[in-house]
């Protein structure tokens, strides 16, 4: 489930958080918040959980740092075995419930049921990515997922979804998508969306997500105004595509390395960082591993120190 998505289904939790006569909201989440400060109002962070495959920080990074202030995890510090314990031990009935698996109020329903009935059916064109030649037709672009390999039902695969063009709901797919010469460790992203005054420091470790789950990759992150970091990718790499476009674009251009080899977190000061208007900071962010499934539309979700510093939406991925 995407952020956006589980911020549209949960939208009684945000308006919660921003009801100005609700005192605390207490979520049902596996997650921890912490404050650097005893005092009342002060300064309060998102952390991550000792429960890595429980931790919800991924989807809790949109909030805003008001509405954090407001959230209250009185799970947070605990695994989901001593939960359950601590259920055992209350005589809670639901002590011995099964996990919920994807979208937990889904129930029974298969998530292909769920988004037809909610969307309906909008027959399209499966698109080879490599010729440009209409190979098959899909029942609407929702019902897939960049680098997807189930459900893409064509003779001669396996078949890897690559891209999806939703104004003309064009679904592209690939047999070569996983090729270990088409590596894809690179992505624009924006606007940031920070948590707390907190930001990423220079010659520090970085982490980030991008989806839901125990996975994070150290990462390399360029801040600096859109059109500047828009305009980099643009020059170097001389394809538009690869600056915001949901195809992506290969490339050979060894520039991604480069970045690489200067290790840097951060090229802005925490303090420029923050001077800068958040609807106007974006990023360029190179992954220490390859991962086949960046797209346009996902959400990276950035950690340091433990703590989660905030999200951006990607705008675009670049390999070569």
């Amino acid at each position: 489930v995407s952020i956006t998505s589980s911020s549209s289904i949960q939208p009684g939790y945000r308006q919660a958080t921003d009801t100005r006569s609700t005192s605390s909201v207490q979520p049902g989440h596996d997650q921890a918040g912490s404050s650097s400060s005893s005092q009342p109002g002060g300064p309060r962070y998102l952390c991550l959980t000792p429960d890595a495959v429980k931790d919800q920080t991924y989807f809790l990074a949109q909030l805003s740092a008001a509405q954090l202030a407001r959230c209250m995890f009185p799970l947070g510090g605990f695994t989901k075995p001593q939960v359950r314990a601590l259920a055992t031990a209350a005589g809670l009935a639901t002590s011995g419930r099964k996990d919920s698996q994807g979208i937990c109020f889904l129930g029974k329903v298969k998530f292909s049921e769920f988004v037809k009935e909610h969307l309906g059916e909008w027959p399209g064109p499966l698109v080879e990515q490599e010729s440009g030649e209409v190979v098959g037709v899909h029942s609407g672009y929702w019902f897939y997922t960049v680098g997807q390999r189930g459900g893409v039902k064509l003779p001669g695969g396996p078949w890897y979804v690559t891209a999806k063009d939703m104004t003309q709901n064009v679904v592209y797919v690939s047999r070569s998508y996983y090729d270990a010469d088409k590596r894809r460790d690179a992505f624009v992203c924006g606007p940031f969306n920070w948590l707390s005054e907190l930001r990423p420091q220079r010659h520090r470790p970085l982490f980030v997500k991008v989806r839901h789950g125990p996975n994070m990759a150290h990462c390399h992150l360029h801040l600096g105004p859109q059109q500047a970091i828009l305009s980099m990718v643009t020059d170097v790499l001389g394809s538009p595509a690869a600056a915001g476009s949901t195809a992506d674009g290969a490339t050979s251009t060894p520039l991604i390395p480069q970045w690489q080899q200067q290790g840097f977190s951060s090229s802005l000061s925490t303090a420029e960082a923050v001077s800068l208007q958040d609807q106007d900071l974006h990023g360029m962010v190179v992954l220490s591993e390859n991962d086949q499934g960046l797209a346009a539309g996902q959400y990276a979700v950035f950690y340091q120190d433990g703590v989660c510093l905030g999200s951006a939406q990607m705008l675009g991925t670049v390999f070569r």
